[in-house]
């Protein structure tokens, strides 16, 4: 088909137009090397901590899937509250709440 490419993939596009901006800054605009390079430091260290948040509430669920820890949360929350529909709303809401506690996104509430 006539002018139709296939986009890059993000993991590919996303470093090339980190690495467009940086010459774009170090060329066109003149700004000190030292400075560019410190602030694409900063930038890793800004995507990195978001990222191990991320990291770190996945490998909590995994583990808790592991050891047989939801099944037990699960049937535990049916022999209090008796009806099955409402275990399994708590069950979720308190994981929710506790996956983004544990995680550092604030307290849960």
């Amino acid at each position: 088909p006539c002018g139709i490419t296939k986009p890059l993939s993000t993991t590919k596009s996303l470093p090339l137009s980190a690495l467009l901006m940086m010459l774009v800054r170090l060329m066109y605009l003149g700004s000190d090397p030292l400075l560019v390079c410190g602030s694409v430091v900063k930038g890793v260290h800004e995507a990195i901590t978001p990222l191990s948040i991320m990291a770190g509430a996945i490998y909590l669920f995994e583990t808790m899937e592991a050891t047989n820890c939801l099944p037990y949360m699960m049937r535990e929350m049916k022999a209090l509250t008796g009806g099955h529909g409402v275990a399994e709303l708590c069950v979720i809401f308190c994981f929710a709440t506790m996956v983004e506690g544990a995680s550092g996104f604030g307290t849960p509430v």
